[in-house]
Order: structure tokens, then sequence, then C-alpha cells
């Protein structure tokens, strides 16, 4: 990524007059009249990152307007963000991207996108249509005062990252504990869509089983629902699976204190 701290330079002819200006006064430190300014510092984004706190697998990249892409899905081998990328306090821990100065400000969801149908499966509710997320909050992320992305937080589990220089926007999902795997599985086999035994591994059969459940919910048609749907909150809701929400670690918690009696 490019640094903007850029060195000062000088003309020939704007050296040779403020050398002759530090001959005449006999002061020999003209020259540090050119030097470079320091980089203004970075001012952190602490408060506007702790939404996104987390770790996030990366499990599908999908393009505007193309909805089934079963070839894109993620792999360590096929993208140079990685299959994995971490959000901090400090911005995102992104594979092969160096960035001294991470910021982040807030925006609101453009309808461009909101209205795009390879996102269907995130503007899943516990029931009812689909929700519409034209304006919702979303989180612009710089690197190095260069506009990367957009984080849109779906709920506490998956986060849409769209990237700034293309129609990609890559699906970012919590894992789920392997205790969340086996309910949701079971729950699967319940409505009749996975037919194995739950194994706790959120393999290929139970996404899916996953992409079965969903083709059934009203408002959902075959021809808007990616092939590697997201596991939501609201999903896990209308199947009934419960999963523990960890607080982030490197987040600092107050808990509640007993005062005394006075």
């Amino acid at each position: 990524m490019s640094t903007f701290g850029k060195p000062v330079s000088a003309s020939v002819a704007v050296l040779a007059l403020l050398t002759a200006c530090g001959q005449q006064s006999g002061d020999n430190t003209a020259t540090d009249l050119v030097e470079a300014p320091p980089p203004p510092a970075c001012v952190p984004s602490h408060e506007a990152f702790e939404p996104l706190i987390g770790s996030y697998d990366v499990v599908s990249v999908r393009a505007a307007n193309v909805v089934d892409m079963p070839d894109m899905e993620i792999s360590p081998e096929e993208t140079p963000f990685g299959a994995h990328i971490d959000f901090t306090r400090d911005g995102p821990v992104i594979a092969n991207i160096t960035c001294e100065c991470w910021q982040a400000t807030d925006v609101t969801v453009s309808p461009t996108f909101a209205g795009e149908p390879q996102l269907l499966d995130i503007r899943l509710q516990a029931s009812g249509p689909p929700r519409a997320i034209d304006g919702a909050p979303a989180t612009r992320i710089t690197c190095n005062d260069e506009e990367l992305a957009v984080a849109y937080r779906a709920d506490d589990r998956v986060i849409t990252l769209s990237w700034e220089t293309s129609s990609a926007t890559l699906l970012l999902e919590k894992p789920l504990p392997e205790s969340a795997i086996r309910d949701l599985q079971s729950a699967l086999k319940t409505k009749g869509t996975y037919t194995g035994e739950p194994t706790g591994v959120l393999d290929q059969p139970t996404i899916d089983a996953v992409h079965a459940y969903m083709l059934r919910l009203e408002d959902i048609e075959a021809s808007e629902l990616p092939a590697r749907p997201v596991i939501t909150r609201a999903l896990l809701g209308r199947l009934g699976v419960t999963e523990e929400v960890q607080t982030p670690q490197n987040v600092d918690v107050v808990e509640d204190v007993a005062i005394p009696p006075q």
C-alpha cells in the first residue's frame, strides 16, 4: 500500500538562495530549513472498529449481480486475502496487506449495494420477508488515508467487506463451535435436508443442507440464493440453534461491582 509521507524536495535555485543567505549571516545551518517535516501522527479509530472485532473465516467472494458462484469460494491458494481475517481495535489483519495507519468512519449502506441479489442471505430475518438494508450503518475502512473497503455488519457473526476498487464483496463468518454445528445438523435433519449423523464439522453436505432449507423459505427465490449462503444469527434462530456469544478478548469489559451499603 502507498504511504503519503513524502519528503520535501527543493530546487537548485532555492538551495542556492538558502546557502547564500546562510553564508552572508554566518549561519551554517541553512540546509536544516529544507528537512522533511515528520509525517502526521496516526489517529486510531478504536471506537469505530469495536463493533467489527472478532475472528472471521472468508467463506465466499461475490461479484455484483452474480449469484450462483460455487467456483469462487475462498481458498488460500486462490485469493491474496487468505481464508481468514481478524478485526481488532486497531483495524483488520489481512494477509498481504501492510498498513501503518488503519482508520474507520461511519457511513451507510448505499441503495445499489442494498439491492444486489447476491446478498439475499444476509438480509434474512428470524421471521418474515428479507429485511431492507438501504441506509443501514456501515464502516468505511481506510489504510494510510486510502479508501480500501466498506464493511457492513449483518449481525454479530457475519460481515460483508466490499472492496472500493472492484465489484467484489467478501463474505466473512465467525466459525461456529462444534456443539453449535451439531445442533445445526440435527435441526437440518429434522427439517429433512440433512441425512447424515451430526459430526460437528461444517462440511459440504451441511452447507448443501443449509442451502436446501433456505430454498423452502417463503420469499426466497432459487435464482437469488448464493451457492454458499452465510450462516447468520437469523438463520440459526429459524432453526432453533443457539450459540453462546463470545466477548472479544481485546475489548475491556467493565463488570458490575457491588457497592456496599453506606
